[in-house]
């Protein structure tokens, strides 16, 4: 936290790499996730697209709590959000650039946004 909960920085990175011969719908997610794509990957990127057997990305998130009311009882936050993401998807595990397979000459992929956090108990 930057400054108690008002202002918070939150920062996460993750890597995946597969070996081997692993089925074909594995390779768009890390871990349960998508990577690129979705609520928990590179948000603003379409979801499914890129395949590859190693996956690097990552975000940025910077969150404030404006203001607190009470809503049916429980204690409900508004706040506001900003975030940038950005990943990159190889074909390969072993990091090779197989031009027919990997994204073109600028292959990182990135989402920029930001939005209303609305927090009611612990659930958003």
């Amino acid at each position: 936290a930057i400054a108690s909960r008002y202002l918070v920085l939150a920062v996460r990175g993750v890597g995946d790499i597969m070996f081997g011969k692993p089925p074909f719908y594995e390779l768009a997610r890390a871990d349960d996730l998508f990577a690129l794509g979705g609520a928990n990957g590179v948000r603003g990127v379409p979801g499914q697209q890129y395949y590859g057997k190693t996956k690097v990305f990552g975000s940025v998130e910077l969150r404030s709590e404006l203001f607190d009311f009470k809503f049916l009882g429980e204690k409900t936050s508004v706040g506001l959000a900003t975030f940038f993401d950005a990943g990159r998807v190889w074909a390969e595990s072993d990091f090779s650039r197989a031009s027919e397979l990997d994204d073109g000459p600028n292959p990182l992929k990135y989402g920029v946004g930001g939005g209303l956090r609305l927090r009611q108990g612990e659930n958003f």
